[in-house]
């Protein structure tokens, strides 16, 4: 029976909370060279990586030994690399090159090096990595104050008898080992538990599973941490941290459990390829933090073509945009109950041609952008939007984009803000709303037919009019009969329709 491999590098378990997956990554204590750390879950705040999504490693020109040309040695360890690149996973782009040949071994110098480790090395001395302990391989890194690699060193055990092809049962696959080992270098811990069959970063890989292909918790693992994707169906819950772009990949389901905080530093997103399934409750709410908009990487919560998702009962605050939907979802977009701030755009649609996002019972305040409709369709039913500051357009607008706004509230938006702006043939249907306290006109409308209908509309703006129309031409209220006014009530404005 071919010998199991033990592989070993970080021991320590820390979670949190949501439902258990196998895949863990590396948590390191900052500016110390380590084999010891922690291995902790996906949202977790500190996770090793390499900033760039690129390293370079060299292989000790000693070898192996046990009889393997180092020709032999540089191949396979080049193959166990390339095996966690994007030449071999599709869902990630991390790249890593090989540098070639050097004396260095391990230690503390800012080398990326794998090396065999003889007997009489100091590994093997008290206080060294290998001490005491009898396994393939051990990874040994170096974090910064970012938690961003400055050294990963792999320490094979040169006390084992090591070959290359896997044949001889009573040997050790050096692939298998190395393959598992760079895991580590790259910022993958061991799994909470084994699967079938064993994943390539599991403590040792019982045979006839072989560690040099990847399982689908170590793809996770990998593309996670270097491309940001999120590849399988995953639940998540307590309070989560992402330090880089997350995406959750088409056809993948996201949830989230209700209580759930995402906190998104560094100017990072969500981006919805998939699902995103977010049901808070009115005293447990799903929070998402984007921390401060960016208008470099425009951060926020993004919908893109193909997505789907439901949104109840949260908190969208502090991104360049609350919430965008851009294409057409292949399903529903549905946004409940929930509370939109501190953006720039707090709501931007673009791009869809079916009424299939639907914005309702939501608060929509104290951002520089309310609802954008661009070259979109929108269904908005029962918000409140308030405290928008867009100077000179509509706290919420409509740009050649159709659908509904009925039943809301759109009042107190400040710094020369219409209530409503229908410009450049968009025909939306704008129906029981209240429109008032607005800096400049109620409703503005500008080659456009919108059917105004049962609204009751007013504006503070001097010189502005509750109903401004620069259209002429176009129908205004939906009517071609009496009443023409459309049971509009227009007051208390400088101009009732202009």
């Amino acid at each position: 029976m071919k010998r199991y491999n033990l592989f070993l590098c970080f021991f320590l378990l820390l979670t949190i909370n949501g439902t258990v997956y196998p895949e863990r990554y590396l948590s390191s204590s900052p500016n110390t060279y380590t084999w010891y750390g922690s291995y902790v879950d996906m949202g977790y705040r500190y996770i090793d990586h390499w900033a760039n999504h690129s390293y370079g490693w060299y292989l000790n020109q000693n070898g192996a030994g046990d009889g393997l040309s180092f020709n032999d040695v540089e191949a396979s360890a080049i193959l166990s690399h390339d095996t966690w690149t994007s030449s071999s996973v599709s869902t990630t782009d991390l790249t890593i090159n090989y540098l070639g040949a050097t004396t260095a071994t391990w230690g503390n110098d800012g080398i990326n090096t794998v090396f065999w480790a003889e007997d009489g090395d100091p590994a093997f001395e008290v206080g060294g990595p290998l001490y005491g302990i009898n396994p393939g391989g051990i990874t040994c890194v170096k974090v910064n104050s970012n938690y961003e690699f400055i050294e990963a060193d792999v320490i094979m055990n040169g006390k084992k008898v090591w070959e290359i092809g896997g044949i001889d049962p009573e040997l050790h696959d050096m692939r298998n080992c190395l393959t598992h080992e760079v895991g580590h270098t790259i910022g993958l811990g061991h799994p909470s538990s084994m699967t079938t069959p064993a994943q390539t970063m599991w403590v040792y890989v019982p045979p006839p599973d072989d560690p040099r292909d990847l399982t689908d918790d170590d793809i996770v693992g990998v593309s996670f941490l270097y491309g940001g994707k999120i590849t399988d169906n995953r639940t998540l819950g307590g309070s989560l941290y992402f330090n880089w772009p997350i995406s959750v990949v088409a056809g993948k389901i996201l949830t989230l459990n209700s209580g759930s905080t995402l906190n998104f530093e560094s100017a990072a997103s969500l981006n919805v390829n998939g699902t995103l399934i977010a049901n808070g409750t009115s005293t447990s709410k799903v929070t998402f933090d984007f921390i401060s908009p960016n208008s470099t990487t425009q951060n926020g919560l993004k919908f893109n073509p193909g997505s789907s998702g439901t949104i109840n009962n949260a908190i969208i605050k502090n991104g360049y945009y609350g919430v965008s939907v851009t294409g057409n979802p292949t399903g529903t977009t549905n946004i409940t109950n929930s509370a939109i701030s501190n953006s720039s755009y707090a709501l931007y649609i673009s791009g869809n041609t079916s009424s299939n996002v639907n914005i309702t019972g939501c608060d929509i305040g104290t951002s520089s952008g309310g609802i954008n409709i661009n070259s979109g369709v929108a269904n908005i039913d029962g918000c409140t939007i308030h405290n928008i500051t867009t100077y000179g357009g509509g706290a919420v607008m409509f740009n050649n984009s159709g659908g509904t706004i009925k039943n809301c509230s759109i009042q107190n938006n400040l710094v020369a803000t219409n209530g409503i702006s229908i410009l450049n043939n968009s025909s939306p249907y704008v129906f029981q709303n209240t429109i008032a306290n607005n800096t400049l006109n109620g409703v503005y409308v500008l080659q456009a037919s919108p059917s105004l209908q049962s609204n009751v509309i007013s504006t503070t703006g001097y010189n502005h009019a509750a109903v401004s129309n620069n259209t002429y031409s176009y129908t205004l209220f939906g009517k071609t009969s009496y009443p023409y006014d459309g049971y509009n009530t227009i007051s208390g404005s400088f101009y009732g329709i202009y």
